[in-house]
Protein backbone atom coordinates (compact mmCIF):
# COMPACT_ATOMS: atom_id res chain seq x y z
CA UNK A 1 0.00 0.00 0.00
CA UNK A 2 1.52 3.26 -1.13
CA UNK A 3 1.37 6.15 1.27
CA UNK A 4 1.16 9.19 -1.00
CA UNK A 5 -1.73 10.74 0.91
CA UNK A 6 -1.15 13.37 3.56
CA UNK A 7 -1.39 12.21 7.16
CA UNK A 8 -4.23 14.19 8.72
CA UNK A 9 -4.04 12.47 12.09
CA UNK A 10 -1.49 14.94 13.40
CA UNK A 11 -2.99 17.94 15.14
CA UNK A 12 0.20 20.01 15.34
CA UNK A 13 -0.59 20.97 18.90
CA UNK A 14 -4.25 21.79 18.20
CA UNK A 15 -6.79 19.33 19.43
CA UNK A 16 -9.94 18.88 17.37
CA UNK A 17 -9.51 22.12 15.47
CA UNK A 18 -11.32 22.47 12.17
CA UNK A 19 -9.99 24.01 8.99
CA UNK A 20 -12.54 26.79 9.40
CA UNK A 21 -11.18 27.63 12.86
CA UNK A 22 -7.64 27.67 11.49
CA UNK A 23 -8.76 29.99 8.69
CA UNK A 24 -10.39 32.29 11.26
CA UNK A 25 -7.16 32.39 13.29
CA UNK A 26 -5.14 33.24 10.20
CA UNK A 27 -7.65 35.92 9.20
CA UNK A 28 -7.42 37.44 12.70
CA UNK A 29 -3.63 37.57 12.50
CA UNK A 30 -3.76 39.11 9.04
CA UNK A 31 -6.00 41.93 10.30
CA UNK A 32 -3.32 43.27 12.64
CA UNK A 33 -2.02 46.66 11.48
CA UNK A 34 1.27 46.67 9.68
CA UNK A 35 3.79 49.07 11.13
CA UNK A 36 5.40 51.12 8.43
CA UNK A 37 8.64 53.03 8.76
CA UNK A 38 8.09 56.60 7.64
CA UNK A 39 10.72 59.30 7.19
CA UNK A 40 9.12 61.49 9.87
CA UNK A 41 9.55 58.74 12.45
CA UNK A 42 13.16 58.21 11.39
CA UNK A 43 13.78 61.94 11.87
CA UNK A 44 12.11 61.82 15.31
CA UNK A 45 14.32 58.91 16.32
CA UNK A 46 17.38 60.78 15.04
CA UNK A 47 16.42 63.85 17.05
CA UNK A 48 15.77 61.71 20.11
CA UNK A 49 19.17 60.04 19.79
CA UNK A 50 20.87 63.43 19.37
CA UNK A 51 19.08 64.77 22.45
CA UNK A 52 20.07 61.65 24.38
CA UNK A 53 23.74 62.14 23.40
CA UNK A 54 23.53 65.80 24.41
CA UNK A 55 22.05 64.82 27.78
CA UNK A 56 24.87 62.32 28.23
CA UNK A 57 27.46 65.03 27.51
CA UNK A 58 25.78 67.40 29.98
CA UNK A 59 25.74 64.65 32.60
CA UNK A 60 29.46 64.05 32.07
CA UNK A 61 30.12 67.79 32.39
CA UNK A 62 28.07 67.84 35.59
CA UNK A 63 30.11 64.94 36.97
CA UNK A 64 33.33 66.85 36.26
CA UNK A 65 31.88 69.93 37.97
CA UNK A 66 30.90 67.83 40.99
CA UNK A 67 34.45 66.47 41.23
CA UNK A 68 35.84 70.01 40.97
CA UNK A 69 33.43 71.15 43.68
CA UNK A 70 34.55 68.28 45.91
CA UNK A 71 38.18 69.35 45.44
CA UNK A 72 37.29 72.95 46.36
CA UNK A 73 35.46 71.74 49.47
CA UNK A 74 38.50 69.70 50.50
CA UNK A 75 40.72 72.76 50.00
CA UNK A 76 38.30 74.85 52.08
CA UNK A 77 38.38 72.23 54.84
CA UNK A 78 42.18 72.37 54.83
CA UNK A 79 42.10 76.17 55.09
CA UNK A 80 39.60 75.97 57.97
CA UNK A 81 41.87 73.51 59.79
CA UNK A 82 44.84 75.84 59.26
CA UNK A 83 42.85 78.79 60.61
CA UNK A 84 41.75 76.74 63.63
CA UNK A 85 45.35 75.74 64.26
CA UNK A 86 46.50 79.36 63.96
CA UNK A 87 43.73 80.51 66.31
CA UNK A 88 44.61 77.95 68.95
CA UNK A 89 48.28 78.97 68.66
CA UNK A 90 47.31 82.62 69.13
CA UNK A 91 45.02 81.67 72.05
CA UNK A 92 47.92 79.86 73.64
CA UNK A 93 50.13 82.94 73.21
CA UNK A 94 47.46 85.21 74.74
CA UNK A 95 46.86 82.96 77.74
Amino acid sequence: MSSNTMDTSSTNGHENISAQEVAMEIEHVNKKPIKRIVPEKIAEVGQWKAAKEEDKAVTEEDEVTIEEDKAIIEEDKAVIEEVKADMSTEDAKIN
